[in-house]
């Protein structure tokens, strides 16, 4: 974690310097740090959903690596966030949800070699969304089918 503070700060002290010139993003930041995050908001009755984050493991549903509770969305008109990133060579998962509740979770899963991921719509309702993951070599390359994985994180938006 204090590795990430001092690339944070030599980054912001980076872009102070360059003044006018050029300043960085968020997402360009998220990149060279190696976190990738999707937000959106769910277009369902406030605590009548859960959301969750699931491994995806050969092309389905693998294991559970947070759940959810309803009470957590009570205001789904806030959204939410969900920051995959790394840590010592793992991944790590965050979910903040809109009414101030953070989730998170480290996973043994190591670093992919090569990922394909895409965004998440504004609104989503009740369903499984692929997040990002290792591709199959042949085959499916739509990041938005769950089989086009071999390892990787998926959302699923719940209804109770």
């Amino acid at each position: 974690m204090k590795h990430v503070r001092h690339i944070l700060l030599i980054a912001a002290l980076i872009a102070a310097s360059l003044g006018k010139a050029y300043s960085l993003t968020t997402d360009e930041l998220g990149r060279y740090l190696g976190v990738s995050s999707w937000s959106s908001r769910v277009d369902l009755v406030a605590e009548s959903f859960t959301t969750e984050i699931w491994t995806i493991k050969d092309g389905a549903p693998g294991k559970r690596l947070i759940e959810g509770m309803t009470a957590w969305n009570k205001k789904p008109e806030k959204g939410f966030t969900v920051m995959i990133g790394t840590q010592n060579g793992k991944y790590r998962v965050v979910v903040a949800y809109g009414g101030g509740v953070t989730m998170s979770t480290s996973d043994q899963i190591p670093t992919f070699s090569h990922t394909l991921s895409q965004g998440l719509p504004e609104t989503i309702k009740e369903g499984d969304f692929p997040l990002f993951g290792q591709p199959k070599m042949l085959g499916n390359r739509n990041p938005s089918d769950i089989t086009a994985f071999t390892n990787g994180f998926l959302l699923r938006i719940k209804k109770k």
